[in-house]
């Protein structure tokens, strides 16, 4: 069986080793090697966390509607709607904003 956190996992000896040698390029002022190793570990871990996403909805369902169902799919729906509709409402001030000029009242706290 596969452990969902198998992609967040590192070995104990990668995050010092990686300090030692930011510490290193550092003190010796190559700034160059520094800034590439940093993108590079920026770059695994972007990869990571977006591994890390895939699936989500699709274990939500199986697991939470599906298998037994738990509340806290209304919570989940409930955040995905009222955020669907504020992206919307802050369309429309920008819409309304610079088709007339002014920001409506209701918006202007």
């Amino acid at each position: 069986m596969s452990n969902n956190l198998d992609v967040m996992t590192f070995p104990d000896k990668v995050i010092p080793e990686f300090f030692d040698k930011i510490i290193n390029y550092y003190e010796t002022g190559n700034e160059a090697q520094m800034r590439n190793l940093l993108n590079q570990r920026q770059a695994e871990m972007d990869q990571a966390f977006s591994k890390a996403g895939d699936g989500f909805f699709w274990r939500l369902k199986g697991k939470y509607i599906i298998r037994d169902f738990h509340p806290l799919v209304f919570f989940y729906a409930l955040g995905l709607s009222l955020g669907g509709m504020s992206f919307l409402l802050f369309l429309r001030v920008f819409f309304v904003w610079f088709s007339s000029g002014n920001i409506p009242t209701i918006n202007a706290f």
